[in-house]
């Protein structure tokens, strides 16, 4: 059982789904992982009893979890751990800090990422979320690689995004709980089946454990669709970028790479890399729309970090996203991609570079 401390959130890694043997995916093709993606991080408990979701080991052993204190700086308030989740200290939760510093357009990292092509995934090689509730029937959920199967409610009209990989991030009654599904599909109307399902507790840091390659959740950077309808994204975003861009050797708050990187990545981007819009350009001066301004303001503000492979410079927005406002969206971030850049200083001890952050830490979850 591995202890991982960020920020004063102590996350406990509480059972490993998956062995290191397994394998986890990329858009459209396999990734050996380095650590095991089936880890479940544990938080405290929720504050009102609800019916508990269970898990087996080969139908007969039950998952351990392991309760962890809430920060002593963090205390009850109105924000949602299935709308807005992680801490408030999280990382997907910091804005830029006033001490970033910035490479220049040239630099080799931030010219590679700047030679991908930008896009935004919503229909496919996206993550389709799902908030459940107790009237939802309580289904088996076999995860296939992890050999293990879930009790869990899963909505019965429920719809994996497109591609090969099936992303669906399935949220509990309790609001905190979220199942990660890969290559999800229904086999019957009281079973379903994914290749892996990986548990995270969304009050958690949001790093450490996860489906994505870089070792974070499917939902962590992920742009929904209420954000998008209210103009505002109040969150670090989540970039994925090719192989001839990323480097191998993963840095903070990346804690893994894809299993292939070391023979597969050629450029010079490490997972877990932050890019940011810097303070000093205009962006109010841009063409952009409302939906390109909003994301703007989100990339000025918090940035984007490197968690996954793919094809493009792409960024995700969740399939329940109006299509109509991602297409404005994607259009604007070709604009924005030229402005982006890596940010030099920023670690586990200063992150977003340090200083004073642009935007407040969020109110703690409720």
């Amino acid at each position: 059982m591995a202890v991982l401390v960020s920020a004063g959130i102590a996350v406990v890694a509480a059972t490993k789904d998956v062995p290191a043997s397994q394998f986890t995916m990329f858009e459209g093709a396999t990734r050996a992982a380095s650590v095991s993606p089936g880890a479940t991080t544990a938080g405290p408990a929720p504050s009102t009893p609800v019916a508990t979701p269970t898990a087996t080991a080969n139908a007969s052993r039950s998952a351990s979890v392991t309760p962890v204190a809430r920060s002593a700086s963090e205390t009850p308030g109105a924000r949602s751990a299935a709308q807005h989740p992680f801490s408030s200290t999280s990382v997907w939760n910091t804005a830029i800090g006033s001490g970033a510093k910035f490479e220049s357009r040239s630099a080799p990292r931030t010219a590679a990422f700047l030679g991908a092509k930008p896009v935004i995934n919503r229909d496919s090689w996206s993550i389709a979320v799902r908030i459940t509730t107790t009237r939802d029937p309580l289904v088996t959920l076999n995860a296939v690689r992890n050999g293990k199967t879930h009790t869990i409610r899963i909505p019965a009209d429920t719809v994996a995004t497109g591609g090969s990989d099936k992303h669906v991030t399935l949220i509990q009654p309790d609001g905190v709980t979220a199942y990660d599904a890969f290559k999800f599909e229904k086999l019957s109307d009281g079973t379903w089946s994914a290749q892996i399902v990986v548990v995270t507790d969304l009050r958690g840091t949001g790093i450490g454990s996860g489906s994505r390659a870089a070792g974070v959740p499917a939902i962590a950077g992920l742009i929904r669709s209420e954000e998008l309808a209210a103009l505002r994204i109040p969150h670090a975003l989540a970039v994925a970028v090719p192989n001839n861009v990323l480097k191998t050797g993963p840095v903070w708050p990346a804690t893994r790479q894809d299993g292939d990187g070391t023979t597969s990545y050629s450029g010079t981007v490490p997972m877990g890399s932050l890019l940011a819009i810097p303070g000093s350009v205009d962006i109010d001066a841009l063409p952009l729309s409302a939906e390109g301004r909003a994301l703007a303001h989100t990339l000025q503000n918090y940035g984007a970090y490197v968690v996954d492979r793919a094809g493009t410079a792409a960024l995700y927005c969740e399939l329940a996203c109006n299509a109509a406002r991602t297409a404005r969206m994607t259009a604007d971030w070709k604009i924005l991609h030229a402005e982006m850049r890596i940010v030099t200083n920023s670690s586990a001890t200063s992150v977003g570079g340090g200083g004073t952050p642009r935007i407040a830490a969020p109110p703690a979850l409720s």
